[in-house]
Formats: structure tokens, sequence, C-alpha cells
């Protein structure tokens, strides 16, 4: 009976392990700039969650039924092993849900992927007589475009847009009806 009880706690470590690592590798590779390397981490999250989840569903029905009386262990070592397991299986969903060891550095990584994920840029090229200041306004007024990320230099105009507010062919399509004589630059 030893020997069955005390793969319980590798076993949770392991699955712990694997669910924090889930979370907490990739916003390191992100600082370092591997992240590439750990998108089979990433994609494979709920499995590694249902995993934890089921095995300390496992090791708590173990506890609660000793802790009642319907069962018992052999030893000290094998309860140590499952309440060990169980503390430690309750710290990686924590560990995994909460992720609470972020350095800044991998928060503002974080945040910079999610603002590249939402936004695109847009180059456009401008032919003939425009006013710059009255092309800014007609930019500003699209929703979805960020009004401090527009930049108008030597007839080229670069504008920062939210995709799912407004699209790149929607900005063109608008200001080509409002007279402007412009192409995307790709």
């Amino acid at each position: 009976m030893f020997l069955k009880s005390i793969f319980s706690l590798p076993l949770v470590l392991l699955v712990s392990l694997l669910h924090a690592g889930c979370c907490i590798f990739p916003l390191v590779a992100v600082a370092a700039g591997a992240a590439g390397n750990f998108n089979a981490f990433v994609q494979h999250k709920p499995l590694f969650l249902s995993l934890q989840l089921a095995t300390l569903v496992y090791v708590g029905l173990r506890l609660t039924l000793h802790y009642i009386g319907k069962s018992s262990f052999h030893n000290r070592v094998e309860k140590f092993s499952y309440q060990a397991g169980f503390l430690i299986g309750i710290a990686g969903l924590w560990i995994g849900y909460t992720e609470p060891f972020k350095t800044e550095t991998q928060v503002i990584a974080q945040d910079q992927f999610r603002f590249l994920q939402a936004h695109r840029k847009l180059e456009l090229a401008i032919d003939g007589q425009y006013d710059a200041e009255k092309l800014k306004k007609d930019l500003t007024l699209m929703e979805g475009i960020r009004p401090g990320r527009i930049q108008i230099r030597d007839s080229v105009v670069s504008v920062i847009f939210r995709k799912e507010k407004i699209s790149q062919s929607e900005i063109i399509r608008t200001l080509r009806s409002k007279g402007y004589q412009i192409a995307a630059i790709e």
C-alpha cells in the first residue's frame, strides 16, 4: 500500500507544475523573447486544468473518507503524502488562476500583447492637395481610430485603429468619399 500512496504526491506536483507552467512559462518567455517555445503549454491549458482538478478531487475524496471514518491510511507517511498533495494541488490551482508571480516586465509584455491583438496600423499615401488639420479631424471622427496615434508626414498618414471597431477598407472608403486621393502603403 505504501508504494500505491507514495506516487500521489509526485503526481500532484507534476500536474500542478504543468498547469502553472501554462501561465508562468509563456510570460517569462515573452519577457525573454522566446514565446514561440511554450505554445504547447498554452494550447493544452484546459487539459492540464482538468487533470489537476481530477487529481485534486481524488486526493480530496480520499482525505474526506479518512476524516469521516469510512477509510483509513496505512501509516502517517501515506496520510502526509495525501495532505501535502492536496495543499500542493490547491496552491497549483491558485497560482495557475491568479498568476501572482508576474514581474513588471511580464505585465508590460502582456499589456503590449493585448494592445497588438486589438489594434492595427495603417499607412496611407496621399496625392494632391489636402489640409492636414482637416484630414486629422476627419480621421478622429471615425470610431475606432485612436486620436493620439494619427501622424501626418510628407504625404503619408499613419493611423492606429481598433480592428473590431473599424476596418482598413472602411477607413480608405470613408476618406475617399470625403475627396481624399489615397492609397494604402503595403
